[in-house]
């Protein structure tokens, strides 16, 4: 398989060196942190080395220089890189290929336009692919790492498992109806493959995150992984706190008043 290529072009009339390194230096530093979330041990597997410098403009090309033998072989990362950003472009959605590290780098990418810097472009060389970014995508970024990791519980029906990279399976959460990627370590495997098996509703405890709606996305860390019955369906106080977690005020005391407990 041919070495895949992420280019980066600065859009506007001028960019002082100590920038254009530090934009360089992002960017790479991005390409590693959407591999690592694709991998296992969610350490990157992929090695980058900077090719082709076009004279006369501010244009590199970061090339793959090497997959370490635990790397998936058709994990694309430029071409996850453009399309996280487009999605943060259109600000509508959280993009399932970046985590908490991804936003944060593009937060920090998204420091550096201004004085002569209006953005950058990004394509995916071996698939055509391309988006600029503007302060949009960081502003965006910035939106959803307000919303931190909280603990809570999602409940709803374990759909699917992927096993590529980093153990996770899927959860559809029947309070939001969305889907909500769920992270979890070996101990849980054999938990997980049965509730999968059964297609079974269960319910997930762990520390939360959310998109820019309150509606939960993402768990890690997880502590509890239990399967319900079809006649448990009624939640306790505590398995409610992560989808009331926005609420101001405590809202274990409010639903323990509304519901007497």
């Amino acid at each position: 398989m041919s070495p895949v290529r992420l280019v980066l072009t600065v859009r506007g009339d001028a960019i002082h060196p100590r920038r254009f390194a530090d934009a360089v230096s992002l960017f790479h530093q991005l390409l590693d942190d959407v591999d690592a979330a694709h991998s296992p041990d969610d350490q990157p597997t992929m090695r980058w080395n900077l090719g082709e410098l076009k004279s006369g403009s501010a244009v590199v090309s970061f090339v793959e220089a090497g997959r370490r033998p635990n790397g998936h072989p058709d994990l694309n990362v430029p071409l996850l890189c453009v399309r996280g950003v487009r999605e943060l472009e259109d600000a509508t959605s959280e993009p399932e290929t970046f985590g908490p590290n991804a936003l944060r780098r593009i937060q920090r990418i998204g420091l550096i336009i201004g004085d002569g810097v209006s953005g950058f472009g990004l394509e995916s060389a071996d698939s055509g692919e391309q988006v600029d970014f503007t302060p949009t995508a960081a502003g965006h970024a910035k939106k959803l790492l307000a919303r931190t990791y909280t603990l809570g519980a999602v409940e709803g029906r374990l759909e699917a498992v992927n096993t590529h990279g980093s153990l996770r399976f899927t959860v559809w959460d029947d309070v939001s109806g969305y889907s909500v990627r769920c992270h979890f370590d070996d101990r849980l495997f054999d938990e997980v493959v049965e509730a999968l098996r059964m297609r079974a509703k269960v319910l997930v405890t762990g520390r939360v995150r959310r998109d820019a709606d309150g509606r939960p996305r993402e768990i890690r860390e997880i502590t509890e992984l239990r399967p319900l019955s079809v006649g448990l369906q009624r939640r306790g106080v505590l398995a409610l706190e992560g989808v009331y977690a926005a609420m101001e005020g405590s809202s274990l005391d409010y639903l323990a008043g509304v519901r007497g407990e």
